[in-house]
């Protein structure tokens, strides 16, 4: 697998978030709840339809918070559809194709970008991590997604 680091700009992500740690059941419930609820269908109409799981909040503990949502132009629209909305900064990101079921293959694409982190000359930053959902069937072992871990330069 080759590394890959690309310059995202600024972009906003609006939906429902919760605090949690890495493999916990309740963030497939808070996808669910958010498809379910008529939340989503709201937000595709505010942006491009790109689903984005976000873990930030990141601290020593293993909790973080997640949101489940869309990348959105428009934040109005999304504030009164009852969505929350997170800034992400401009920021490198390593991005780390995943191939395989969800939530297998996540946990298999942080595996792998420890070892892409040291080829590249990069560290991660406390940026939020980006799980970027493409279109498909999560649960085919044929599933593709794409991780956009927040990376910056190691000082030499």
């Amino acid at each position: 697998m080759k590394a890959n680091v690309v310059h995202k700009e600024a972009f906003n992500v609006a939906g429902l978030s919760i605090v949690t740690f890495s493999g916990d059941p309740k963030i497939s419930e808070l996808w669910d709840k958010l498809f379910t609820s008529g939340l989503f269908e709201k937000l595709v109409k505010a942006g491009q339809g790109q689903s984005l799981g976000v873990c930030y909040a990141k601290s020593k503990e293993p909790r973080f918070r997640y949101l489940a949502g869309l990348a959105v132009d428009s934040i109005a629209p999304a504030l009164e559809a009852g969505a929350e909305v997170l800034h992400v900064s401009a920021a490198d990101y390593l991005i780390v194709p995943c191939k395989g079921p969800v939530p297998q293959c996540i946990q298999e694409g942080y595996k792998k970008a420890e070892n892409l982190i040291a080829d590249v000359g990069v560290r991660m930053s406390l940026l939020p991590d980006i799980e970027h959902y493409l279109p498909g069937d999560l649960n085919k072992p044929d599933y593709e997604m794409e991780l956009w871990l927040p990376v910056e330069k190691v000082a030499v």
